[in-house]
């Protein structure tokens, strides 16, 4: 990322009410008055104001341009409406800006009913510790970090999407995945392959069908993450069939005579809204418990790339890996050592192809919006690759240096796009 120069920026009172400026430094060449933040323009200071009118302060990196120095852009995440500051993973934003800060670049979040025409908006930057509400320069590049479905739906949220695009700013990604319109799309691009049998919707005869080919079926929620409304359906040795939910992070199960019986209980147990069904993979095994890989990829320019790969192993009993519901990590070398001894780097490289076949595949079908997403892909004891589903706004990864990396990412993939959007005039 560009900008080499630093300088102070600095929000503070006067009697006017709150500026903003920028604490000159030891600058090539003559100083300029002022300085183009994002479309506003703001005083170089020769002095720094008294520490006890300083409201905000940051590091900020300057770039020498044709028509002089300007500050490096300026970006916002984008977060829910609420009646308290935002709703949106404040813990998870926090480190994000914090890390922009590092950078050298002026980051925010602002509540989806805070998107406006004019160009300050009300945002939320973290000062000591702590959320504080500034009036902020517009933003060249918006990272979607709508925290739930519900919350996109929200009037709020789809006028602040429809803002942007009216006011050509860039933002990734646009919306959540839909399971099932995945799984449609995978297969008309002739990558079944890739994907278990599945049935984008939920019915006995359907129920019926798999149980007898496959023995076990997942039923998840066309629109759900993090394991949340999914059941999963086998068939047991004795003619029943047992039926698993998840209940408080744990999975429940109950076993029932016949499949009619057991389609009376899913039905019991489904959630609100689309379901899918899908046969069940047979996973590699770490110490005896089934895991898969959950792999973060980010774009640059118009090429994705792997970010990283971390393992879920299921509980002992789980129906899924996801760590709120008890699945813990492993590395990603020693599971593949032990399933595959000296094939472990070809899976590890057959995983990364694959997620990359599929990235591509799905970001057509977004007109190229999308910027990240995370993957969750098995493999079966053959060196198999299976696609399970996919996330367009990722969980943070705990691996460290995965996370290092990814928060890198968004920021490069946010600075490609102010850089691509088009200009705008400054302003006082």
């Amino acid at each position: 990322m560009g900008g080499g120069l630093r300088a102070l920026l600095l929000c503070y009172r006067t009697s006017e009410g709150l500026r903003w400026g920028v604490l000159r430094r030891t600058w090539p060449g003559s100083v300029p008055g002022s300085i183009r933040l994002s479309n506003v323009s703001v005083t170089v200071l020769k002095r720094m104001p008294a520490a006890s009118s300083i409201v905000y302060h940051q590091p900020l990196s300057l770039i020498t341009s044709e028509e002089g120095l300007r500050a490096t852009p300026v970006f916002a995440v984008l977060a829910g409406s609420g009646r308290r500051l935002f709703r949106g993973c404040k813990p998870e934003l926090a480190e994000l800006l914090q890390y922009a800060r590092r950078q050298g670049r002026l980051m925010y979040v602002v509540p989806a009913h805070a998107v406006r025409e004019s160009v300050w908006w009300h945002g939320y930057v973290r000062h000591r510790g702590q959320w504080r509400p500034l009036l902020l320069p517009r933003p060249q590049a918006v990272y979607n970090r709508i925290p739930f479905r519900n919350v996109e739906r929200q009037p709020e949220s789809q006028h602040a999407k429809l803002l942007l695009r009216k006011l050509t700013i860039p933002m990734f990604n646009p919306g959540y995945f839909n399971k099932a319109r995945l799984y449609e799309w995978l297969r008309a691009d002739g990558l079944s392959r890739y994907i278990p049998e599945t049935v984008t919707d939920l019915n006995l005869t359907a129920l019926t069908r798999l149980l007898r080919r496959h023995r076990s079926v997942y039923c998840k929620p066309a629109g759900g993450s993090i394991g949340q409304g999914i059941l999963r359906v086998d068939a047991t040795g004795d003619g029943g069939v047992r039926v698993t939910h998840l209940e408080g992070g744990r999975s429940v199960s109950e076993t029932l005579p016949t499949v009619d019986e057991a389609w009376a209980a899913v039905l019991r147990r489904r959630g609100p809204g689309r379901y899918v069904m899908q046969a069940a993979v047979q996973p590699i095994l770490w110490k005896s418990r089934p895991c898969d890989f959950r792999v973060l990829l980010q774009k640059c320019g118009t090429n994705w790339h792997v970010t990283g790969i971390g393992v879920r192993v299921a509980a002992p009993g789980s129906i899924t890996t996801h760590v709120p519901n008890g699945g813990s990590i492993e590395r990603l070398e020693d599971v593949l050592r032990s399933a595959f001894q000296n094939g472990a780097q070809a899976s590890k490289e057959r995983l990364e192809r694959t997620a990359l076949i599929l990235a591509e595949a799905i970001d057509r079908h977004y007109d190229g919006e999308l910027g990240e997403m995370s993957m969750d892909l098995a493999l079966d004891e053959s060196g198999r690759v299976w696609f399970l589903e996919a996330n367009s706004k990722p969980m943070k990864f705990d691996e460290p240096d995965i996370r290092e990396r990814s928060l890198q990412g968004v920021l490069s993939r946010l600075e490609e796009l102010a850089i691509s959007a088009p200009a705008t005039s400054p302003r006082s």
